[in-house]
């Protein structure tokens, strides 16, 4: 008898295996590496909010706290900071293709070297997240005027 090697890979569920959006959508969010930067974001998002509302409130409380978690432009500032983050990456990503093929370890963490983001897709995210950081910014500016 012939005794062979039993290897159990994880599996994912069977609606994401297949699904070849899902693929996409998960190459397109590598291509950000949002995985490495989107805590260092909110926290400097919400540190540029706590001494605006220390000093316009004499002090700090908890329910200032929590009325920040509560008003649009957290939530603005969030969408600006993340589609500008998003560009950066994806623009970093798309000019050093080339150099990243070179190196094993790049040409891993760019999803630009292996194929499963093409360059239209990649303006494409670029050309949305500039739109969407640029008109976001002008709303928030024209909501400080009012």
């Amino acid at each position: 008898m012939d005794c062979k090697e039993i290897v159990i890979q994880p599996q994912l569920e069977p609606s994401m295996s297949n699904n070849k959006s899902y693929s996409k959508f998960r190459s397109l969010i590598d291509l950000t590496r949002i995985s490495e930067w989107w805590l260092i974001s909110f926290g400097f998002i919400l540190f540029a909010f706590v001494p605006y509302i220390y000093r316009t409130n004499n002090g700090m409380k908890l329910e200032y706290i929590i009325e920040l978690f509560t008003t649009p432009p957290l939530y603005l500032s969030i969408i600006i900071v993340f589609s500008a983050q998003i560009f950066l990456f994806a623009s970093n990503n798309y000019f050093d293709r080339h150099v990243d093929a070179l190196d094993k370890k790049k040409r891993l963490r760019n999803p630009m070297c292996t194929g499963k983001v093409t360059t239209l897709e990649a303006w494409a995210l670029l050309i949305s997240t500039v739109i969407i950081s640029l008109v976001i910014s002008l709303l928030f500016n024209f909501l400080t005027l009012l």
